[in-house]
């Protein structure tokens, strides 16, 4: 703990550009993820931030059990990221704003009785979503990629027909 070495000298100097960097990543990827998702990256980042101070107050007062509760805490910020990242992505899904914000204003804009037979076209099994087959539900709003296919296909049928 008093013997800096090489490697010590070299993680201190490049844990604060690092930590930097990851503030400017959660920033740029905030329009990109649900505000829950950004609120727990943000929350994770603090107990970071929070555990690299503790480390360094418990080093200057050389108390080597707490130095290393910290510095452990510390390091357990990359597995708490990956955890929340991987909730959201692989259990939530993809996330797409345009496609939530479209659920939300038609949602807002639409007569009650419209909305109560959209639920109900949406709970029937063999219909699906106005009869495609495909649902979606405010939480998790289908993908562009399916939108488009779903336009597409109706376009098709609509010229067919």
């Amino acid at each position: 703990m008093t013997d800096d070495t090489y490697i010590h000298t070299v993680d201190r100097l490049l844990a604060c550009p690092m930590m930097v960097f990851e503030l400017c990543k959660a920033l740029t990827m905030m329009p990109h993820v649900r505000w829950g998702t950004f609120g727990l990256y943000m929350a994770s980042v603090a107990v970071a931030i929070g555990s690299f101070v503790k480390s360094s107050q418990a080093q200057e007062h050389v108390d080597a059990d707490a130095f290393i509760f910290w510095h452990n805490c510390w390091h357990v910020y990359p597995l708490l990221v990956s955890v929340v990242m991987g909730f959201d992505y692989f259990v939530l899904g993809e996330y797409d704003r345009e496609a939530a914000r479209e659920v939300d204003v038609a949602k807002t804009r639409r007569p009650l009785s419209a909305v109560v037979m959209e639920q109900a076209a949406r709970s029937t099994p063999s219909r699906g979503y106005m009869g495609d087959g495909i649902s979606s539900t405010t939480s998790t709003p289908l993908r562009r990629s399916t939108r488009l296919r779903l336009r597409t296909n109706a376009h098709a049928v609509a010229a067919s027909s």
